[in-house]
């Protein structure tokens, strides 16, 4: 069985950099996965070193207040840069969403014609929560009324 593996550019570029840095000048000997410095393919699309970078996601369940809703959320730590984002699509109301972690809360959706999308950047200077694997995000409508729930792994 042949595996294929697809790298985003930037992984691309760093993949080359590294075999290039590691080169002894020997064309003939393979480069094999444990000749590439700890360097790991992952499904998401890329080359991380697993040291340096997490990645967590989950599926946003609707409750019975907005039963149609759905969404996303993901959290990034790679290298001191934390990201956090969260989709939501098919919300009934329009407006600033409150989106919660743990219980607390991380920022707002601003919800329009039923999509709104959340985008927290350390890089940016916002304030992205620290996670972990089993933390609970929450979507709250304008009312305060929990519509979407998830965890992320």
């Amino acid at each position: 069985m042949k595996t294929i593996t697809y790298l985003k550019p930037f992984a691309a570029a760093t993949l080359v950099a590294l075999l290039l840095a590691g080169c002894s000048g020997n064309s003939s000997s393979p480069t094999g996965p444990d000749s590439m410095g700890g360097l790991t393919m992952t499904k998401s699309g890329g080359t991380i070193d697993a040291a340096q970078r997490t990645f967590l996601r989950g599926r946003l369940a609707a409750t019975p207040a907005d039963p149609l809703a759905s969404g996303n959320a993901k959290w990034e730590n790679r290298a001191g840069r934390m990201k956090f984002s969260t989709e939501v699509e098919d919300v009934r109301t329009n407006g600033a969403h409150e989106v919660k972690v743990n219980g607390s809360r991380v920022g707002f959706v601003v919800v329009n014609l039923g999509l709104g999308d959340l985008n927290l950047d350390s890089k940016l200077g916002h304030r992205v929560p620290a996670m972990q694997s089993g933390d609970v995000v929450d979507v709250f409508n304008t009312a305060g009324t929990l519509i979407l729930t998830g965890t992320v792994r």
